[in-house]
Formats: C-alpha cells, structure tokens, sequence
C-alpha cells in the first residue's frame, strides 16, 4: 500500500521534548529524538572511494576548479559568475555517488585509523576538517547528509520491524523529497514500515526526517544537515541496531552533542 498524507502533526510529546537549539545552545541528540527512551543509537551514514581517482592528494575543489578554467577556456561554462564564486568559497563536499555501481564502500573507522583520528562516538564529516583543511580529497564521496543509503536504510527497517505491529508515521521535512506533497513544506504520511521502501525505490519519497509507530515506543530521526540517523527506543531494539553488521553505529546518550562543534577529541 502506498503511504497517505494524514492531517496531523508532529505529536505534542515530540514538541515538548525536543528543546529548540539556538546559537547559544549546543545541538545535542535530543534536539532530534525525544529524550524519553531507554537506550539511543547513532548510525553513521555511508562513505565510498572512488576506484577510478588515484591521486590521493587532489581535492574537490581543486578539481571544481580546473574544471571551470577549462570551461573558461573553451567557452562552454554555463555558471554564472556569482554562483561559481559561492562555490569557490565553500569546502566542497560531495555527497552522493550519483548513482555510481563501482564505488568502494569504505568504514568511518577505516577512514579515522587512515588519518590518525580518534574514532569517537562523536564523529561526524565535519570531524575531518582536521585532515581535509581545505576540502575532502576527490576520491572520497559521501555521506549522505539527512539521507540513509537504500542498503542501510533497508537493515535499519528490519531492525525496527519486530518493534512496529502498529501502522507508522513519517514526517517529510521541507527539505524531503515525496510524491504526494503539493510543494516543499512539511507533511506527515502513515502506512506499514515496509511502504517506505517500496516508495524510495519507486522514486517517490526520500529517507523522512522521522519515523515513529502509533505506539510511539521508539523514534528514528535525522536531519538535513546530518550525516548520520538516531534512534531511540527500547534497550532490545537498540542492541538489535547495534549488533547489524550493514550498520556502523555508536550507542549514544541523549545529551550527546551532535553539533559540527561536538567532536571536541579530533577537532
């Protein structure tokens, strides 16, 4: 069955749970999932190489760069002037492997052991700015910020499944991506866990901002500006996510922070 809209909101204890960060605040684990849960995990959303880069020292932007000059040069650029300058002044930082079938999986762990970093469970991409001073090396892409790759978010949806007899709510961010909203605000749609999947390989729907059952005995939630999902729930569940093999997670707290300031150990 396909997901439906339902004309509802997020549910009063979510609101009430979740404090509202601001710059004075650091943004902490419960920003995204209530803090109401017996345990909490934190999944880190997938990196690849790309087999088909071998220098190792080129980065995005350098190869952003070269790029437009040699478009300068034959006259077939189509960025405007303005655009290209924003992009020259931010890190660069290539999030999805556009489809790509030869790229390598690599582990967070892998990547921290590669370049002396401590792999702490708060880890995110902006961890590495200490070793990406300028920009992430161009044959490195991912992850994903607020969205699970299918492999993952399908290992996550048969985790949760013995903990979802009930029908499920997802919440679509402005930033998400499904079939049935009008425009680009937020809606909540219900339906069986498994229709998620079904409507993200059929191209409608993108991984949501948050999943809950009617039951609302454990919260899955991300955000466009994470590169990894949380979880909270019941210590069974929690175990059960960690102990997934296609999942890289750390167990995590509550008042965790999860800010691009939290990874105080490599930054």
């Amino acid at each position: 069955m396909p997901l439906k809209k339902v004309n509802t909101t997020n549910p009063p204890w979510f609101e009430a749970a979740t404090e509202k960060a601001d710059d004075d605040a650091p943004y902490r684990v419960r920003h995204v999932v209530p803090e109401r849960y017996e345990a909490y995990a934190k999944i880190l959303h997938p990196l690849y190489e790309l087999p088909d880069v071998e220098d190792r020292e080129l980065t995005w932007d350098e190869w952003e760069r070269s790029r437009w000059e040699e478009e300068e040069r034959q006259g077939t650029g189509t960025d405007s002037d303005f655009a290209r300058l924003v992009r020259e002044k931010t890190t660069t930082w290539i999030g999805a492997t556009d489809g790509r079938e030869d790229v390598r999986q690599v582990s967070w762990r892998t990547l921290t052991e590669r370049y002396g970093m401590a792999y702490v469970p708060e880890l995110s991409h902006w961890s590495f700015k200490v070793a990406f001073e300028k920009s992430w090396p161009r044959y490195l892409t991912g992850a994903q910020e607020g969205n699970l790759d299918p492999r993952e978010a399908w290992a996550l949806l048969e985790c949760l499944r013995p903990h979802a007899e009930e029908r499920c709510r997802f919440w679509f961010c402005w930033a998400d991506t499904w079939s049935e909203k009008e425009d680009r605000t937020d809606a909540i749609a219900e339906g069986d866990l498994y229709d998620l999947p079904h409507a993200m390989v059929a191209g409608h729907a993108d991984w949501p901002t948050a999943i809950w059952p009617l039951g609302e005995n454990w919260f899955v939630g991300s955000d466009p500006d994470l590169s990894f999902t949380l979880i909270g729930g019941p210590r069974p569940l929690i175990d059960t996510v960690l102990a997934d093999p296609r999942l890289e997670t750390f167990e995590v707290s509550a008042s965790m922070g999860i800010s691009r300031y939290a990874d105080t150990t490599n930054t």
